[in-house]
């Protein structure tokens, strides 16, 4: 959430358009698997939703703030980096702790039996100044495939791991996506690791993001990742004078 959030920084303006950056609050949409809080209602008898989110509010940001980092991992940058992500953990943490991700599934429930949400997606959709985007960003992360429990076999007691192996065919790659279409992120991405790598799927709205563009936020992406985890400090004069 932390390099998605400073990603997007770097896309809402156009450069060459002269148009002089700004400091803007970003929502960060965050998926949850509520499985993990719920009562395990999901017995692999039936189709059922439980998928759920928490909205992140991460800011403010300077446009540029991730190509800055990307382009020059100061101390300083690199600092504020780490500081946002304990936000976001501190901001999920506190979700958890009072009850939200089951409140979430009641209110979706709420919303699709009563509210007619369904309505209010497509009026969403509709909106000349949002275009449905009610969020800067999304991430999904649907964890590790092999530790996800597959439905129970006919004949057996427990719902055993997913695997990567069956007989002679393998999984090497396995990407997915949760659609964004009629409303949601202006930027989303859907992850899982499979054989113990990181898989990523970027989909952003068309045509309000361009295919190039689109590749363009990828690649700047995977790097700030890369960029982080690599640890290397890029020594700033400026802020050792400070």
């Amino acid at each position: 959430t932390t390099a998605m959030a400073l990603t997007v920084t770097d896309f809402m303006v156009d450069d060459e358009a002269g148009v002089p950056a700004v400091s803007r609050n970003f929502k960060v949409l965050q998926s949850l698997d509520m499985r993990r809080f719920g009562r395990q209602l999901d017995k692999g008898e039936t189709v059922a939703c439980m998928a759920g989110s928490h909205d992140l509010m991460l800011g403010p940001f300077a446009d540029g703030t991730g190509k800055a980092l990307r382009e020059k991992p100061t101390e300083r940058r690199l600092d504020k980096f780490w500081k946002l992500a304990k936000e976001s953990k501190q901001q999920t943490e506190q979700f958890v702790r009072t009850g939200g991700p089951e409140e979430a599934v009641r209110v979706f429930d709420f919303a699709m039996t009563i509210a007619d949400l369904n309505n209010l997606v497509h009026l969403t959709a509709q909106s000349k100044d949002t275009q449905g985007r009610a969020y800067s960003a999304g991430v999904t992360n649907a964890g590790v495939y092999e530790r996800q429990r597959a439905f129970e076999r006919e004949g057996a007691d427990e719902r055993e791991l997913l695997q990567i192996q069956h007989g002679k065919y393998k999984i090497d790659d396995l990407y997915f996506a949760i659609p964004h279409t009629r409303s949601g992120c202006l930027y989303p991405v859907s992850c899982m690791t499979v054989n113990g790598e990181f898989k990523f799927t970027f989909h952003p709205m068309s045509p309000l993001v361009s295919e190039e563009t689109n590749s363009q936020f990828a690649d700047d992406f995977l790097d700030m990742l890369e960029v982080v985890a690599s640890g290397e400090v890029v020594v700033d004069e400026s802020e050792e004078s400070e």
